[in-house]
């Protein structure tokens, strides 16, 4: 049995249920490379062209499928279409206010935009026939993709099995030429994720020990933060705190030390999950001096910090 989670399809966490193909991820960071040399993708336009929008793109082609299976038995139940109809109109406008964007349009690369098209285009569809008044698939005619689109909701016609339903995932992905994009990662089981945790063998700040095992590669990171953090406004500090705030709760895996985490306020820099909780800790010791119950336990590592960067501004 395979376990998934929405929008998880393609993950770096310790515990992905997919795992997109380093090659494909390649190849197509390049192409978008290619572009921005070329003069079609400058800036912050070319940086966004990465494995981001692959990892976005095979989170659609996770979630469509399955979202027509679900709506399909939500649309049986007479209370409920109302909420329904609201909830699905916003959704068929927003895929094609953004997806059919040409300025959007002119930044994806072709195998990108022929995936959405079809995901966008086969919801589009489900939607009119739901409702029964809507014309959203026509406009996706001018893509070049609208059979493709009725393809891929014909395959979602049909009743699943439980558990069936991931296999349709599979069957979409071959009929988009996605099926090399990602790979399945075997559910690892509940009872041995159990047994694990019940052993403390666990990341984020419930595991105290490991977090104080990292002690001497803390303090080097919390003292990068105070330098940083004097190059910075308050106002800057603040969102920046909040993003690491905001990404911890996803889960910091500061056992892993390599830098694959991204914040909007640090353009351009990767960062470790222990780089991360250390500006997180940073952060709110600026903005909170006196809050002694932080939950996370670098006290003695920031103290040892502090002494030396006082020590740098004294010199």
């Amino acid at each position: 049995m395979r376990i998934l989670k929405p929008g998880m399809i393609v993950t770096v966490t310790p515990n992905p249920v997919a795992v997109a193909n380093s090659a494909e991820a390649a190849r197509l960071s390049e192409r978008a490379a290619a572009r921005a040399r070329k003069g079609e993708l400058v800036g912050k336009a070319a940086e966004a062209v990465d494995v981001t929008l692959i990892r976005e793109g095979l989170s659609l082609l996770y979630n469509a499928p399955l979202d027509m299976l679900i709506e399909t038995q939500i649309a049986m139940i007479p209370e409920m279409r109302e909420a329904q109809f609201c909830s699905l109109l916003i959704q068929a406008h927003s895929g094609v206010s953004v997806g059919l964007n040409k300025r959007s349009r002119s930044i994806v690369p072709g195998p990108l935009l022929k995936m959405n098209d079809a995901l966008n285009g086969a919801m589009a569809l489900f939607v009119d026939e739901l409702s029964g008044g809507t014309v959203f698939f026509p406009q996706y005619e001018v893509t070049g993709h609208a059979k493709l689109a009725s393809a891929v909701r014909d395959l979602c016609r049909k009743a699943q099995e439980p558990g069936a339903e991931y296999d349709l995932v599979d069957s979409v992905a071959e009929l988009l030429g996605l099926r090399g994009w990602f790979d399945w990662k075997a559910d690892p089981g509940e009872f041995e994720v159990v047994e694990k945790l019940a052993h403390g063998d666990r990341g984020g700040v419930t595991n105290a020990g490991l977090l104080k095992k990292k002690s001497s590669e803390a303090v080097p990171l919390l003292l990068a933060a105070l330098r940083r953090f004097d190059q910075m406004d308050e106002e800057a500090i603040k969102k920046l705190t909040l993003e690491a705030a905001l990404l911890g709760q996803e889960g910091i895996d500061y056992a892993d030390t390599s830098e694959c985490l991204r914040l909007k306020a640090l353009p351009g820099e990767l960062l470790s999950g222990l780089g991360v909780m250390c500006l997180l800790y940073a952060g709110l010791k600026r903005l909170a001096p006196t809050d002694t119950n932080l939950g996370i336990d670098l006290n003695n590592e920031f103290a040892m910090a502090l002494e030396l960067y006082h020590s740098e501004k004294e010199r």
